[in-house]
């Protein structure tokens, strides 16, 4: 007969308990990012850096031939995609972050105490 010490057993079920806790949260999270319910406002400085990539951008395709403006616009399709992909990663890193600190917030710092029970 094998064992399963507490602590072990404690631990499986608070990581198989933050595993679907993530999971749930995640959608949530996609669904409000899909629905436009998250709309993320641009800081003053990544305005000004996106404004002198494009300038940057601009200034390098006017040198370029056909075929290298071709392949430039192809390279910034991609990296726009990419950048898209980094930025959905980062909201939703951020959506459970936040979600993390309220709920321990909650927890450890209100006389809230679960009183939302209706029982």
């Amino acid at each position: 007969m094998h064992r399963v010490s507490l602590d072990y057993a404690l631990e499986f079920g608070a990581a198989c308990y933050d595993a679907g806790m993530v999971e749930v949260i995640r959608e949530i999270a996609v669904q409000e990012l899909a629905t436009g319910g998250a709309t993320i406002l641009q800081s003053r400085f990544t305005n000004q850096l996106l404004k002198i990539v494009e300038e940057k951008y601009h200034k390098l395709e006017n040198t370029l031939n056909r075929h290298e403006r071709q392949m430039l616009k192809e390279f910034e399709e991609a990296f726009q995609e990419a950048s898209a992909a980094d930025a959905h990663d980062h909201y939703i890193a951020g959506f459970i972050s936040g979600y993390r600190y309220l709920k321990n917030y909650i927890t450890f710092h209100t006389d809230f105490k679960g009183a939302y029970d209706n029982e």
